[in-house]
């Protein structure tokens, strides 16, 4: 009876989106959860704290941190914009690619990065909106993107050798990762 009790528990845990989502007030480990999420494909469970994160980096008028969140929340927002369920953006509207949640995000975080001189982390930015803009079937904007995220990483390393960000483990640094994408979309 126990093991039933316990199996059906755990089942019922399996269906809940935040479950097994670790609690933590640091927003900078909400941001990691979130992106944890993200990449074992629970969305709505790293939306949660991707704007918790937003909200409690903006309570602390963490100007980075806020940037951080809203490069997240530009990240989930492109990764699920275009789903091939058609009812999908029906019942989930944050995520329509129609309702400009992306580019106000990404815009949000390029703003406070050039704010804080981030050049670096501007070019990541540009990166995942140059990737929706191909969703969008908008080549020649994306592809301007990528040209300007070179820019801007160049511009960062060269005035702090040290920054930086991570990528795809496919790739040695971050033009060698714009390169293989021009390559496959900007022909």
């Amino acid at each position: 009876m126990k093991l039933v009790l316990i199996s059906l528990f755990l089942i019922f845990l399996q269906g809940c989106s935040a479950a097994l989502v670790p609690y933590t007030s640091d927003p900078n480990k909400k941001l990691s959860y979130a992106y944890s999420l993200l990449n074992q494909d629970r969305p709505f469970p790293a939306e949660r704290l991707g704007k918790e994160s937003l909200k409690d980096f903006t309570d602390l008028n963490d100007k980075y941190g806020m940037a951080e969140a809203h490069t997240f929340m530009a990240s989930l927002y492109k990764q699920y914009s275009i789903v091939k369920n058609p009812r999908f953006h029906v019942s989930y509207p944050d995520f329509d690619p129609k309702n400009g949640k992306v580019f106000f995000h990404a815009h949000k975080a390029i703003d406070l990065f050039l704010e804080l001189d981030q050049r670096t982390q501007i070019s990541k930015v540009q990166f995942v909106l140059a990737n929706f803009y191909l969703v969008l079937n908008n080549t020649i904007k994306g592809c301007e993107l990528y040209d300007q995220s070179i820019v801007n990483y160049q511009k960062g390393i060269s005035k702090d050798p040290t920054t930086g960000f991570a990528i795809s483990d496919n790739f040695r640094n971050f033009p060698e990762m714009v390169a293989a994408f021009k390559h496959d979309h900007c022909k």
